[in-house]
């Protein structure tokens, strides 16, 4: 018998098609949501994920998108080598199209094309958010190694007032002349980190010129102390400004969390600071945590919560952490890698909750 649906690479006039499925399939994670776009869907995650790589499956009939796999490519470190990344992300098949192999085929997709882009040195991985058992099955197909319970995100609300200041330190904007020592800062705090992309001030500055849609949504931050030497330093995309998450889905937990605390609108409608390469200098970790918090006061009008993925392991979570009763979301990290990742290193760990 043959297929019942073919695929076919991402295109730029999907952008509603890929909408109408988001909806139709909210993410089937602890959290449930999906997103709604402010501009063309395609057009904003290519604006969000410059790189980004897709598939869609089609199904004679149907009207609209069967499903769909994007990725996106670049370069990280792995084991001490500079290795082409693709990190898999956003599969999803129309509730009433699933048990026809069409996820399946889709993540076989990516996987080819990854290796036919980026060569047989690639590393693939992606995160799994806890609870996301139909993401766990399809990764457990192509995995090399399953890394469980090193992901972790602080979810925090923005706050209504700025944080008590701070004696000794100040938090700014990063300056292009502070580019350079940004730049080496940053690297040198992930030095030993697996799946880290180095960064140059090149690339922080065209990260930071970026306008998709005219909006202005990156910004680095820097605490300092009086002086002006560096001592910490966070990357924030105001991801909110280009799309809203619709929550319709909290476990019960967090229903009773969000009653009395009113961590989420009213609406469900959440708009996302994301954050990016954390770092602070030896014995810093204080300077880190008063800079996140300051960041959530400084994105206030942009965002209504801001989320930071890390490693349990690794040095941000000595620094960053939220209140008992904000939850702290986990997951798995799937990878196929031809050279195993130790685990005893710290992992770079950057929105990859699929």
């Amino acid at each position: 018998m043959g297929k019942s649906f073919t695929l076919r690479p991402l295109r730029p006039d999907d952008g509603p098609a890929v909408e109408a499925l988001e909806k139709q399939t909210p993410d089937t994670g602890l959290v449930g949501f999906y997103t709604r776009y402010h501009h063309d869907a395609y057009a904003t995650r290519l604006a969000l994920q410059p790189t980004l790589v897709g598939v869609v499956a089609e199904v004679p009939g149907h009207d609209g998108l069967a499903g769909m796999g994007v990725m996106t490519t670049g370069q990280c470190v792995v084991e001490d080598r500079v290795v082409p990344y693709a990190y898999l992300t956003g599969l999803s098949v129309h509730p009433d199209l699933r048990r026809r192999g069409i996820g399946s085929a889709m993540a076989a997709w990516r996987l080819e094309t990854a290796r036919s882009l980026l060569g047989d040195d690639v590393v693939i991985f992606a995160g799994i958010q806890g609870g996301n058992t139909a993401s766990l099955r399809t990764a457990a197909r192509w995995l090399s190694q399953r890394l469980d319970g090193r992901l972790r995100v602080a979810v925090s609300p923005v706050r209504s007032r700025p944080p008590r200041r701070a004696e000794g330190f100040d938090v700014r904007l990063a300056p292009a002349q502070d580019l350079e020592e940004v730049a080496r800062r940053q690297n040198e705090f992930y030095a030993g980190f697996n799946l880290y992309p180095r960064k140059s001030a090149s690339d922080l500055q065209e990260w930071l010129a970026r306008r998709p849609f005219g909006q202005p949504i990156n910004r680095y931050y820097l605490a300092t102390n009086q002086q002006g030497a560096l001592l910490a330093g966070v990357g924030i995309t105001l991801e909110g400004m280009l799309i809203t998450n619709q929550v319709v889905r909290l476990p019960r937990i967090l229903r009773l969390a969000n009653a009395l605390l009113r961590l989420l609108p009213p609406d469900g409608q959440v708009r996302r600071a994301n954050g990016h390469w954390p770092w602070f200098l030896p014995g810093q970790e204080w300077a880190a945590a008063h800079l996140w918090r300051s960041v959530l006061w400084l994105v206030r009008r942009q965002a209504t919560l801001a989320m930071l993925f890390f490693d349990r392991l690794g040095p941000v979570a000595c620094a960053i952490s939220t209140p008992w009763y904000l939850p702290q979301g986990s997951g798995t990290l799937a990878v196929c890698s031809p050279e195993p990742l130790n685990p005893e290193r710290p992992l770079y760990i950057n929105n990859m909750f699929e």
